[in-house]
């Protein structure tokens, strides 16, 4: 859990966006994955991934673009991730 309040620290520090937009959108992700009916540790661990993903592209969340989400998938892959990881991120991404 350490990593997560690193990165949405990290994410408060982007210039380019908003700390309140960051959190407002990784709030709405929550909800929607809890009503959708995911286990709290399945939110925590998406929820921290969408966090790591935007303090990565150091953008507001609705200026995030496709050519950001493969640029961070690839930055993964070649840092050896294992393809579980790089699906949870992918999921994360794409949650709501």
């Amino acid at each position: 859990m350490m990593g997560d309040s690193l990165a949405f620290t990290q994410a408060k520090e982007i210039a380019m966006s908003d700390p309140t937009d960051v959190q407002n959108s990784i709030e709405r992700m929550k909800i929607c994955m809890e009503l959708r009916g995911h286990r709290l540790m399945t939110v925590s661990t998406l929820s921290g991934n969408a966090r790591r993903f935007l303090a990565h592209v150091g953008k507001a969340p609705a200026a995030v673009t496709a050519t950001d989400v493969e640029s961070f998938m690839l930055d993964l892959c070649r840092k050896g991730r294992a393809a579980r990881t790089r699906n949870d991120y992918f999921l994360s991404d794409f949650c709501c």
